[in-house]
């Protein structure tokens, strides 16, 4: 056997076991960093929807303390003793809208609010539905509109309005 056969040999044996190293790499070693690369980029999505979750908390402490020392009572000085359902109605009826649904689906009460969610259907013109979006916003008692949608009446020149929102009292009111 001679030197050139023999560092051939060798030659073809490192590259062979060099083939082998580089496979191995791709197919086991590469599609592990790739999960993990996946894994992170998840846990940084946590950690951002984790801050703003502790974000949504601090300004819900903040408004809390906020009511509190200006006294709810005083902050729904200007409401009537109606409860929720009551309120409503009395601004859809001021507002001149038709009711054509409204139903409560869901009451939670916490330490110092009280919150009652509603879908309402109402019929009515442009400046009506205006109107009473505005005395929600202006009002004395706490209004959270999750969804809207608004559509034209083809046979009127009414506007069909839903809401989902969500009416919030203190807690020591009925």
């Amino acid at each position: 056997m001679s030197l050139s056969s023999g560092f051939s040999r060798i030659l073809a044996v490192s590259a062979l076991l060099l083939l082998m190293g580089f496979s191995l790499d791709f197919g086991f070693t590469q599609p592990r960093i790739g999960e993990l690369d996946r894994m992170i980029r998840q846990l940084d999505q946590l950690r951002e929807e984790e801050s703003r979750m502790q974000g949504l908390q601090r300004e819900e402490r903040g408004l809390i303390r906020f009511l509190e020392s200006q006294g709810l009572e005083e902050c729904l000085s200007d409401s009537s003793d109606s409860g929720p359902a009551e309120f409503l109605g009395e601004r859809l009826e001021a507002a001149g809208l038709e009711r054509l649904e409204m139903r409560s689906t869901e009451i939670s009460a916490g330490e110092h609010m009280k919150r009652t969610r509603f879908f309402l259907r109402v019929l009515g013109t442009y400046s009506s539905t205006l109107d009473f979006l505005r005395t929600l916003e202006s009002g004395a008692r706490l209004v959270s509109i999750e969804a809207i949608r608004v559509e034209a009446q083809s046979s009127s020149r009414s506007l069909e309005t839903r809401l989902e929102l969500s009416l919030y009292d203190p807690a020591w009111r009925n």
